[in-house]
């Protein structure tokens, strides 16, 4: 495997839980409390344990609030961040923090959610297929909320479909990406740019490598999987 300096891990934490506002009050998603510990520690947790050293945090709704719940390091991770004077989408805020790092590789990660992976075993994926963007995946039983991701014998994406009022078990995007920096050329500059909607799509003629992971995914996006979250994460 490639030196980890190489790599930063960049998680995306601008949004604004607008679904579980009634739950959370005016808390940032990714600092609402699960058994009294801010979400976004899970993900750095575990994040933690995968010995890169440099995270950056990408940030928009109550910003200072993530920044002063978080500080400027966390275990072994030096701790920056970037922050959106106005919302971006997923892509518009990567390439915002672009400028920040100039590592080869980075790992991204939505704050709202978290899957138990193979952070090795992803990341030998990625340098094995020589892909510019690998997407972890994984099954799920109802993919109502989530859309579904088609890959072929060689696990690579053919193609994104949308959410659909039928729920059926399939693989979803489950929020974990690896990307060759060089790839975020492609992302228009302080455009609202959405990576599940805009970019991946745009790219799928590039080979788009999709990882899947069989580790169990929760998010808090809704009030469902928010209370779920309390009961998932047990000490």
């Amino acid at each position: 495997m490639s030196d980890l300096s190489n790599i930063t891990a960049i998680i995306l934490a601008g949004g604004l839980g607008t679904r579980i506002q009634s739950t959370i009050g005016n808390e940032p998603k990714v600092t609402a409390k699960i058994n009294g510990k801010p979400f976004l520690y899970f993900v750095l947790d575990q994040l933690s344990k995968t010995k890169i050293e440099r995270v950056i945090l990408c940030t928009g709704y109550k910003a200072q609030k993530v920044e002063n719940v978080i500080g400027c390091s966390y275990k072994n991770m030096v701790v920056d961040f970037s922050r959106e004077q106005k919302p971006l989408g997923t892509a518009g805020a990567l390439k915002l923090a672009e400028k920040l790092f100039d590592t080869k590789y980075c790992l991204v990660m939505n704050g709202d959610s978290y899957v138990e992976y193979d952070f090795n075993a992803f990341f030998s994926s990625h340098l094995k297929k020589k892909v510019s963007i690998s997407i972890l995946l994984t099954n799920v039983e109802n993919s109502s909320r989530y859309g579904n991701v088609i890959i072929n014998q060689n696990n690579i994406i053919k193609q994104f479909i949308e959410k659909s009022n039928h729920p059926s078990k399939c693989l979803i995007n489950a929020g974990v990406y690896i990307f060759n920096k060089s790839s975020l050329q492609k992302i228009p500059e302080k455009k609202i740019y959405s990576l599940e909607n805009d970019f991946f799509p745009f790219m799928l003629n590039t080979n788009i490598n999709g990882f899947i992971t069989e580790g169990d995914f929760i998010d808090i996006g809704t009030h469902q999987s928010y209370h779920r979250a309390q009961s998932f994460f047990t000490d």
